[in-house]
């Protein structure tokens, strides 16, 4: 299994000199394993794709949920709109209030963007996943997946091939201060009763998900400051990634979903600490070009 991150920025993608080493386009990771190839997010780093070869006929994209950032690169992958023979399977959290593939199809519609759905070229076929859902690509490459902790929902994924595992949740607040569900909260917001249960639940099943990864890509967006400031955002912390890698015994984790305005000298300061303060855990700051294989990077 091959992993290779194409963008690993949150919230809106970014181009600066200072900011050019890890890169600027937003969430997407590429899996090859075999002759398939998993596709987690749609942000502008799917750009980066590039051609799939000929023999490759279907593509597996799976969504964590449906800010902006983690979809906006869905209308400018170029196979899109020019590979008849590709079918693309599209996987997102099945919902009450709106179609997963509904939204997602609302980005490639007029004034949004020049082309239509029926300027597509792929065949796309839409399937609704629930916590706990476990897809099986190809004998041997299964995906599985549970709740995140994040406004409007979002899924984290775990995708297993021979067996090497990678766990990937990039947005998710930690489980002791809010519950997320189709809602943003406010600063003010306090637990209701019988939340803080769901909570234990929710982070029980994403430990489950995580448990033994090789690889643990995880939200480290915001400073432990920030996070004092915006705990309503959804977003985590580096120190509370760690604590999710020592938790779950992941093996190395990669520190994710970087604030568009963190320069490369600040997450070079930000690695350097962590590794000084956690000598006995591998740690890693998420680059576009990155590649995970074999039994590490």
């Amino acid at each position: 299994m091959e992993v290779t991150i194409l963008g690993c920025r949150g919230s809106y993608p970014v181009v600066y000199p200072e900011l050019m080493h890890y890169g600027g386009d937003t969430t997407c990771i590429q899996i090859r394993a075999d002759d398939a190839v998993v596709v987690l997010d749609a942000g502008t780093g799917i750009r980066k794709l590039g051609e799939l070869p000929l023999h490759v006929t279907q593509v597996h994209l799976f969504i964590t949920h449906l800010h902006w950032d983690h979809i906006i690169g869905f209308p400018l992958w170029k196979d899109l709109w020019t590979r008849s023979e590709l079918t693309l399977h599209l996987y997102g959290l099945a919902r009450t209030n709106d179609n997963f593939h509904i939204a997602l199809e609302r980005s490639i519609t007029q004034p949004l963007y020049t082309r239509t759905r029926e300027d597509v070229m792929m065949h796309l076929k839409y399937h609704d996943l629930q916590p706990g859902s476990r897809v099986e690509i190809d004998p041997g490459i299964v995906v599985r997946c549970a709740y995140a902790n994040h406004p409007y929902r979002a899924l984290g994924y775990r995708v297993e091939h021979q067996g090497k595992a990678l766990a990937f949740v990039p947005d998710t607040a930690p489980f002791d201060r809010y519950l997320f569900a189709d809602a943003m909260v406010t600063l003010e917001t306090a637990l209701a009763p019988g939340e803080r249960e769901q909570l234990v639940v929710m982070q029980d099943s994403l430990i489950r998900l995580i448990g033994g990864a090789d690889w643990l890509i995880y939200d480290s967006a915001l400073l432990p400051e920030e996070y004092e400031r915006l705990p309503h955002w959804g977003h985590s912390t580096m120190e509370q990634a760690i604590d999710m890698t020592r938790t779950t015994s992941a093996g190395e984790l990669i520190f994710f979903h970087h604030d568009p305005k963190r320069t490369d000298a600040e997450l070079d300061a930000l690695l350097r600490k962590h590794r000084n303060a956690h000598p006995d855990l591998k740690l890693s700051m998420a680059y576009s070009g990155m590649v995970l294989e074999g039994g590490g990077r």
